[in-house]
């Protein structure tokens, strides 16, 4: 990853020092906790009410090393830290040879920079959902017969369906923003209604992973990378690293339209070390390989050309 890369992880998030991984530190009496925000020209912000500022004002990303370096106003290293990596709903740096970290919660800063968003599109979840801890598939599209429709009642799921298009900024938004407000949704499959599920996939589902649809195709992402072109059409997760992803596409893509291309950028980017596809997720046709949670009745409508 280089210093763009990891800025695009870091920017937009008030990351808030944790002192032993566990214990918050205020910055004088009556100050505010120890927390920064990372700047475009490697200077560290802060919005928190600090009575004075701790040795660490500059920062910069060792792309050789790959650890984040931060610096006193004489240009010395006086932190190091990990790349951010997903604990459930929070994201984490660590300290290179010690305890401490800096750490952000999802569901609480992830959009905390967008100023307006807009009405977004009700699913309902109220009426299908308890309060108890649910898994749920959630279709996208498509009718009340749909193959998704019909396997799920065969297999006793939970489901809804579900209008928004999620090649629209706005469609991300709506399905952000109704994960944010249930918590008691425990893990997800967001599927286009052209598929039908072979088994129940949530037993399989671990915590922190997303589960993807694939092509039998290479891309190019925009660092020159060769890889497997992933698809949107299959998104299962548990609700924690589904509303990380919401948050990450919408923080870094501005277009109303996201793209197959750009989804893959930061799919590949931001989730790589916790990506699972291919066969186990999805059957292919020709590929007589055991095994599959779901197979897609219908195709031809896939996005290509990147």
């Amino acid at each position: 990853m280089d210093s763009q890369g990891i800025y695009r992880q870091l920017k937009g998030h008030e990351w808030i020092f944790m002192a032993n991984g566990i214990q918050r530190v205020k910055m004088g009496k009556n100050g505010g906790v120890l927390a920064i925000e990372f700047l475009e020209n490697g200077e560290l912000s802060s919005e928190s009410n600090m009575k004075f500022w701790p040795a660490s004002r500059c920062w910069r990303f060792n792309e050789t090393q790959q650890i984040i370096e931060l610096l006193n106003l004489e240009g010395t290293v006086v932190e190091r830290f990990e790349k951010p990596k997903g604990y459930g709903n929070r994201v984490m740096m660590r300290q290179v040879n010690g305890k401490d970290t800096y750490e952000y919660r999802v569901t609480t800063d992830s959009i905390r920079n967008q100023v307006l968003a807009p009405e977004p599109i009700q699913m309902n979840l109220g009426n299908a959902l308890t309060k108890e801890r649910v898994d749920l598939v959630i279709q996208l599209g498509g009718g009340s017969e749909s193959p998704l429709m019909r396997s799920m009642s065969d297999l006793g799921l939970s489901g809804i369906k579900f209008d928004a298009d999620l090649d629209t900024r706005l469609g991300w938004l709506s399905l952000y923003w109704e994960l944010f407000a249930h918590p008691e949704v425990n893990r997800l499959a967001i599927v286009d209604s052209n598929y039908t599920l072979l088994m129940d996939p949530f037993p399989h589902v671990k915590a922190n992973r997303i589960y993807l649809d694939d092509q039998l195709e290479i891309g190019t992402l925009g660092n020159g990378q060769r890889v497997q072109k992933l698809l949107r059409t299959v998104l299962i997760g548990d609700r924690a690293i589904l509303l990380e992803l919401s948050s990450a596409l919408l923080n870094r893509l501005t277009p109303d339209k996201i793209t197959l291309a750009a989804f893959n950028e930061v799919i590949y980017e931001g989730f790589s070390d916790r990506l699972i596809h291919g066969r186990l997720v999805t059957q292919k046709p020709l590929i007589c390989i055991q095994g599959g949670w779901l197979v897609r009745k219908e195709s031809g409508d896939d996005e290509v050309g990147y």
